[in-house]
């Protein structure tokens, strides 16, 4: 066996940080990260809506050309809520699993 398959897990006290999937983020970094997000979204948002009226106020072949664009756009956007709300479903079941198994 190699060496990196003979370490057990968990790693001692004076080895090295845990893997960033193990990380977690405190309480003050989480708030700062909704916030950013909060606001990123908000940015896109407006530029969907920039979008959206540039389309309307164009002539016919001009919007042709334009409906990929703003389709594609529309569908990330999607799809950002998407991961965000399976995101936010997740971290309410682990809240809630620690919640059930913690004692009163």
């Amino acid at each position: 066996r190699s060496a990196t398959f003979a370490r057990p897990w968990p790693p001692s006290l004076s080895s090295s940080p845990p893997p960033p999937h193990l990380h977690r983020p405190t309480p003050r970094a989480l708030l700062t990260m909704f916030d950013a997000e909060r606001a990123a979204a908000s940015q896109r948002r407006a530029e969907l809506s920039s979008m959206c009226r540039t389309l309307r106020a164009a002539d016919a072949e001009a919007r042709l050309t334009q409906i990929p664009a703003v389709m594609k756009a529309f569908q990330k956007e999607v799809e950002r809520l998407t991961q965000r709300a399976v995101a936010a479903e997740d971290a309410c079941e682990r809240a809630a699993a620690a919640t059930a198994t913690s004692p009163p």
